[in-house]
């Protein structure tokens, strides 16, 4: 856990070993069927070692506007309309 984040990540994110690949930033983040966090970051490893990338918490994007077929709305609108099931 870094809360002021790593290197060019300058905000609250955590380590873990999943793989990120090229393309992937953004995508969701689940744990036991809630998303957590998105997607931040992924290093370059060699074949064979642990891969090292960083999420972003979901708690930070809740003020993040998307389009809808509705108009524009906030990742929290959505989290609280049930859109998506959020472990905030």
């Amino acid at each position: 856990y870094y809360p002021d984040g790593i290197g060019l990540l300058k905000n609250e994110c955590y380590q873990t070993s999943m793989k990120i690949s090229h393309g992937a930033s953004g995508g969701p983040v689940l744990k036991d069927h809630w998303v957590v966090g998105v997607n931040s970051t992924g290093m370059d490893v060699e074949e064979g070692e642990v891969p090292v990338s960083f999420i972003t918490p979901i708690k930070l994007i809740e003020d993040l506007v998307v389009p809808s077929d509705h108009g524009d709305v906030t990742m929290r609108y959505i989290i609280e309309n049930g859109g998506i099931h959020s472990d905030r």
